[in-house]
C-alpha cells in the first residue's frame, strides 16, 4: 500500500515538474517573441528618409539580434546600413569628408553583410536576403561571392521573372554573358512584357541578332515585339525576316501585314509595300484596315482613282467593331484627296462625316472652312468653321492666321485686327503681326464696315 502511494507521489511530482518546465520555456519564448517584435516595430517605424542618420549601433547589438533569431529584424538592420551607404554616396561632400565617408562605408558594408548573413542563417530560403547580400558583394567587386548569392536566388525564386531579370543584368555586368542570357531567357518566357527591355539589354551586351532570337519566346506576340525592336533600331532586313516568320505562323493576322508594310515604307521600297498590302487584302478581303492600307499605297504612287476606290470600300466595311479613330482616318485621307483634286463638295461631305463621329475635330472644321471659302459659300458659314477650328486647337497658329486673313478678305478689318493681336503674342510672329495690324488699321480708317456693322456676329 505504501509503495503504491509513493509511486503516485512520484508521478504527480513528475507531472508538476514537466508542467513547470513547460511554463518557464513558454514564458521565455513568448517574452522573446514580444521583445523581438517590439524591436522590429521600433526600427520599422523609422522613416526611410531618416535611415541614413539613424545610429543603429546605439540601439541594438548584433549579439542581441542573434539571440532572438529574428531574420526579418536582421534584414531590416542590414537594409538600414545599406541605406546609410547609399545616402553618403549620393551626397556632394568635400574631399576630406569623402575620405571619411569611404571609411564609414567600408565599416557599414561589413555590418550590412553580417546582418544579411544572419538573416540567411535564420531563414536560408529567403531569396530577398540572398539577393541583397549578392548586391553588396557586387558593389565590393567581390564577384565570386556575388555570383554564388545570385545563383542561390535563381534556384530559390526561379519563377520570379523580375528578380531573375535583375540577376541577369548583374551577370552581364560581371561578364557572365551566357549565364545572364540563360536567366534572361527564363525571365522573358515567364513574363512576356519584359521582352522589350530584355532585347535592349541583350543587344547592348552582345550586339548579335541571334542572341535576340535566343531569348525571345516562340510566340506570335513575342516575335512581333522583337520585330518592333529591330525596326526601331533600323535593322530592317532582320525585322522583315521576323515578320515573315510570324506570317508563317498566322497568314491572316492583319497587324503583321501592317508591320511588314511599314518596314518596307521605312526603307522606301514602295513596290514591296504595295505588294504586302495586296497580299493583306487577299488574306482579309473584308478587313477595312487592309483596304485602307492598300488605298494609302496607291496614293503614294499617285494612283488616286484606286486609292479612293479602296478607301471608300474601307469606309463601307467599317462597323461597330472598327475603332472610331480608324474610321476618322479613312475620312481624313479622302478629305485631303478631294481637297487637292478641287472637289470641294465631296470634301465638305467628308468633313461632315468626321464631325458626326468626332465633334471636336479641329482639322475637319478647318478644311470645311477652306472648302466653303473656295466654293464661295455664305460668309457666316466660312467664318464660323474657321473660328470653331481655332477654338478647338488654340495653339495651332495656322488656324489663327487663316481666320485673320479670312476677316481681311471679307473686309472685316476690326475682327482681323483683334485676331492678329492674338497672333502677336506667339513667339516668332511678332513682326508679321505688327505689319498686318498696321495695314489693317489703315484699311479700317478708310472703311466703316465691321463684322458688327453687317450684323453677322
Amino acid at each position: 500500500m505504501k509503495i503504491g502511494i509513493e509511486e503516485n507521489k512520484i508521478q504527480k511530482l513528475f507531472i508538476v515538474s514537466v508542467f513547470v518546465v513547460f511554463v518557464i520555456c513558454y514564458s521565455m519564448l513568448y517574452f522573446q517573441y514580444i521583445l523581438s517584435n517590439n524591436l522590429k516595430d521600433s526600427i520599422s517605424d523609422v522613416l526611410t528618409e531618416d535611415l541614413s542618420n539613424y545610429d543603429i549601433d546605439s540601439y541594438i547589438s548584433t549579439t542581441r539580434v542573434a539571440s532572438f533569431r529574428n531574420y526579418q529584424l536582421a534584414l531590416i538592420i542590414g537594409d538600414t546600413y545599406a541605406e546609410k551607404i547609399n545616402a553618403r554616396e549620393m551626397s556632394n561632400s568635400e574631399d576630406s569628408e569623402k575620405n571619411a565617408n569611404m571609411d564609414r562605408n567600408t565599416t557599414d558594408k561589413n555590418k550590412a553583410i553580417n546582418f544579411y548573413e544572419m538573416a540567411i542563417n535564420g531563414n536560408p530560403v529567403s531569396a530577398e536576403s540572398h539577393i541583397k547580400l549578392g548586391e553588396l558583394y557586387f558593389r565590393e567587386n567581390n564577384f565570386q561571392k556575388a555570383i554564388r548569392s545570385f545563383k542561390i536566388v535563381a534556384e530559390l525564386d526561379g519563377k520570379n521573372a523580375y528578380r531573375l531579370f535583375t540577376i541577369a543584368d548583374y551577370f552581364f555586368k560581371m561578364g557572365l554573358i551566357n549565364d545572364g542570357k540563360s536567366i534572361l531567357k527564363i525571365a522573358c518566357n515567364i513574363v512576356d512584357g519584359l521582352l522589350p527591355e530584355g532585347l535592349r539589354i541583350m543587344y547592348e551586351v552582345t550586339g548579335k541578332v541571334e542572341d535576340l532570337y535566343e531569348i525571345t519566346p516562340r510566340t506570335k506576340v513575342s516575335f512581333m515585339r522583337m520585330g518592333s525592336f529591330l525596326r526601331m533600331n533600323k535593322m530592317y532586313d532582320e525585322a522583315i525576316k521576323v515578320y515573315k516568320d510570324v506570317l508563317n505562323m498566322d497568314s491572316k493576322d492583319q497587324h503583321v501585314y501592317t508591320a511588314l508594310a511599314n518596314v518596307y515604307t521605312d526603307i522606301g521600297d514602295i513596290d514591296k509595300t504595295l505588294s504586302v498590302w495586296e497580299e493583306s487584302v487577299k488574306a482579309n478581303p473584308e478587313n477595312p484596315d487592309a483596304l485602307y492600307g492598300l488605298g494609302l499605297a496607291y496614293q503614294k504612287i499617285d494612283n488616286i482613282s484606286l486609292a479612293v476606290e479602296n478607301i471608300k470600300k474601307a469606309v463601307k466595311l467599317a462597323d461597330k467593331n472598327t475603332p472610331k479613330i480608324n474610321i476618322i482616318n479613312y475620312h481624313l485621307v479622302l478629305m485631303n484627296i478631294y481637297f487637292r483634286m478641287g472637289e470641294y463638295g465631296k470634301c465638305i461631305k467628308e468633313t461632315e462625316e468626321i464631325i458626326s463621329i468626332d465633334s471636336k475635330s479641329a482639322k475637319a472644321y478647318y478644311f470645311k472652312g477652306l472648302c466653303e471659302q473656295k466654293s464661295k459659300n455664305d460668309l457666316r458659314t466660312v467664318v464660323l468653321s474657321f473660328k470653331r477650328a481655332e477654338e478647338l486647337e488654340p495653339e495651332e497658329i495656322q488656324y489663327k492666321i487663316t481666320l485673320a486673313n479670312c476677316y481681311k478678305d471679307y473686309g472685316l478689318y476690326k475682327s482681323a485686327v483683334l485676331e492678329w493681336k492674338k497672333i502677336a503674342l506667339v513667339k516668332g510672329y511678332e513682326r508679321k503681326a505688327e505689319t498686318e495690324i498696321s495695314g489693317l488699321m489703315q484699311s479700317l480708317q478708310n472703311s466703316n464696315v465691321t463684322a458688327e456693322d453687317k450684323g453677322l456676329f
